[in-house]
C-alpha cells in the first residue's frame, strides 16, 4: 500500500513538472490585475525639496491612496542623476521600482557621457510624461535691450563680450542657451555656477548678462526689476507672464525647448502593468488640483497619449540634445 501511494505521488509530481512554466507562473494579465500588492519605490535622481520633487510627491501620495499601498520617493542625487537612474535600470522589472526621469537624466546625459552604466532608452519602459516647463530668457536689468532682437543685435556688435550663466556645465540651463546661440549665430561666453540660485543672483548683480532659467526661479527677480524677461523657450507663452513672447515669435520660427520630466519603468516590465501605471498616473496628472500645483511653479501638466508615444518623444529628445552637445563639444565635469 505504501509503495502504491509513493508511485501515485511520483506520477503527480512528474506530471506537474511537465506543465508549461507559464501555466504555473502568474501571467502578465493576472500580475497586472493584482498590481500593486506591495510598496512601490520611485527613484528620484535629485535632492528633495525642489519644485519637481514636490510635484512628484503629490502624485505619489495620490497613488498611495488609490492603490492602498505606499508609493515611496527614494532620492538618490549624484553624478548628474546617473546614480539614481542606474539603480532603476538594474531593478527587477515588476513595476515595483520606477524612475522619475528628466530631460537631463533621460535625454541630455546620453550625449554628455561617452559611457553610461545603462542604455537609454533601451533599458527602460516609458510610462508617461509628467511636466513641461519653459525657460525664461533673462538679462540683467541694466543691459540696454528690451527684446530678444535687441539682445542678438548687441551680441553681434560685440562678439565675445557678453556672458551667459548656467546652473552647471551640461545642464539644461547651459545647453538651452547654446542651442539658441547656434541658431542666432552669436558669440557669447558661458559661465557655469553651482546651481540656478547662484546663477540668477549673479545675473541680478551684473556678473553675467544673460541666463535662461525656469519661471519659479526667475519670477522674484523679474518682479524686483533687477532682471528683465525677454522671451520664453516653449512653443506657447506662459500664463504667469502672458506679455512675454516666445523665442519663435521673436524671430526664430520653430525654435522651442522645455525642461520636462516623466515616469519610466525598467525594461521588461509587463505591458499590462505599464499600461495600468499609465492610466492611473495620467488620471492624477489631469486632476485640477495637481494641474494647479504644477502651474504655480510656472510649468504645465503634460501627459503622454500612450507609453509608446512617450518613448517616441524620448528618442526625439535624445537626438535633439545630442546634436547640441556635439556642436558645442560639451562634456560632463
Amino acid at each position: 500500500m505504501r509503495f502504491a501511494i509513493t508511485v501515485v505521488n511520483a506520477v503527480f509530481a512528474a506530471a506537474a513538472a511537465l506543465l508549461p512554466h507559464a501555466a504555473r507562473a502568474q501571467s502578465p494579465v493576472t500580475a497586472a490585475a493584482n498590481y500593486p500588492n506591495k510598496p512601490i519605490r520611485v527613484m528620484q535622481p535629485a535632492p528633495p525639496g525642489g519644485a519637481s520633487d514636490t510635484t512628484l510627491r503629490t502624485v505619489t501620495q495620490k497613488l498611495s491612496v488609490v492603490w492602498g499601498q505606499s508609493v515611496v520617493v527614494d532620492n538618490r542625487p549624484g553624478a548628474h542623476g546617473v546614480i539614481g537612474t542606474e539603480i532603476a535600470a538594474r531593478a527587477k522589472p515588476d513595476g515595483y521600482t520606477l524612475l522619475y526621469g528628466t530631460v537631463g537624466t533621460v535625454a541630455i546625459n546620453n550625449g554628455l557621457y561617452a559611457k553610461l552604466p545603462y542604455r537609454m532608452p533601451e533599458d527602460f519602459s516609458p510610462v508617461t510624461q509628467f511636466v513641461e516647463q519653459a525657460n525664461l530668457v533673462l538679462v540683467n536689468g541694466a543691459l540696454p535691450v528690451k527684446s530678444l532682437a535687441d539682445l542678438v543685435q548687441l551680441a553681434k556688435s560685440k562678439p565675445g563680450s557678453l556672458t551667459f550663466g548656467s546652473a552647471g556645465s551640461g545642464s539644461a540651463t547651459h545647453l538651452g542657451p547654446e542651442m539658441f546661440r547656434i541658431r542666432a549665430g552669436i558669440d557669447v561666453r558661458h559661465v557655469p555656477y553651482k546651481g540656478a540660485a547662484a546663477a540668477v543672483t549673479a545675473l541680478a548683480g551684473g556678473e553675467i548678462q544673460i541666463f535662461f532659467v525656469s519661471p519659479v526661479t526667475a519670477t522674484p527677480f523679474v518682479a524686483s526689476g533687477k532682471v528683465r524677461a525677454l522671451a520664453v523657450s516653449t512653443a506657447q507663452r506662459i500664463p504667469q507672464l502672458p506679455d512675454v513672447p516666445t523665442i519663435a515669435e521673436s524671430g526664430y520660427p520653430g525654435f522651442a525647448y522645455a525642461a520636462w520630466s516623466g515616469i519610466l519603468a525598467p525594461a521588461g516590465t509587463p505591458k499590462p502593468i505599464v499600461d495600468k501605471l499609465h492610466r492611473q498616473i495620467v488620471g492624477i496628472i489631469k486632476s485640477q488640483d495637481v494641474r494647479d500645483l504644477i502651474s504655480k511653479d510656472g510649468a504645465i501638466a503634460v501627459s503622454s497619449a500612450s507609453p509608446e508615444a512617450f518613448g517616441v518623444f524620448i528618442r526625439a529628445q535624445i537626438a535633439q540634445w545630442r546634436r547640441v552637445i556635439e556642436q558645442t563639444g560639451t562634456r560632463a565635469e
